[in-house]
């Protein structure tokens, strides 16, 4: 499991998604932007990954990290 908390001013949905290396995308959903969430990694492979947070169309951050 990863853990995400996200602190926003408002109550707006943000887009997720889970890339790998090459760019694919492995998962996606959406968080409510004032609250901690779980995902549940277990089915990937070790390795490096990316989360990237988006607004609408907007990017808002990208995370690196690496599962053992």
């Amino acid at each position: 499991m990863i853990d995400i908390e996200l602190n926003a001013t408002d109550n707006s949905e943000v887009n997720y998604f889970v890339l790998n290396v090459s760019g694919s995308t492995l998962a996606k959903g959406i968080f409510n932007a004032n609250q901690r969430h779980s995902l549940n990694i277990d089915s990937f492979k070790a390795g490096i990954y990316f989360i990237r947070l988006e607004n609408g169309s907007k990017a808002i951050k990208t995370v690196k990290f690496i599962k053992k």
